[in-house]
């Protein structure tokens, strides 16, 4: 009586593809925690080197308009998306709004924040952002600050 059974090839070859659709799985699964990962330390690395800073603030107390002058003081090749500006009054955070534009080094811009009521502003404050590879804005940790705020009528 004959044993058949299958060769040494043919297992090898079942074998190796049995891995081959274990790494894929694997990849399908890890791959996308890695790509996100990397997306967040290449975000946070920009801006560790991006300086972005409000320089002036003016506080139109008849309109509620405070205009702020904001400029990037560094050299860095990688321009953030845009910036976020907030206005403080002694209780908090009044109201802020968002500048959408690359900004480049040395640039300077100036944006508005609509300010309703009668508060008194302290200060305003810059926060750069960038945006990932889908398209969100991921805001850098640095807030930089202006406290001599002028008012006018």
């Amino acid at each position: 009586m004959k044993r058949r059974g299958l060769s040494a090839v043919v297992s090898t070859l079942i074998i190796v593809l049995l891995v081959l659709v274990a790494i894929a799985t694997i990849w399908v699964v890890v791959g996308p925690m890695i790509e996100k990962g990397t997306s967040q330390i290449d975000i946070t690395n920009k801006c560790l080197l991006v300086e972005v800073k409000p320089i002036s603030g003016e506080y139109n107390t008849t309109s509620g308009i405070v205009e702020v002058r904001i400029k990037r003081t560094d050299s860095s090749a990688d321009n953030p998306a845009g910036v976020k500006v907030i206005a403080y009054s002694q209780e908090g955070q009044i109201n802020s709004t968002i500048y959408e534009g690359e900004i480049k080094p040395l640039d300077e811009i100036k944006v508005n924040i609509n300010v309703k009521g009668d508060a008194t502003i302290e200060k305003v404050s810059a926060i750069a952002f960038f945006e990932d590879n889908t398209g969100v804005k991921r805001y850098c940790e640095k807030e930089r600050f202006y406290e001599n705020i002028e008012s006018v009528s």
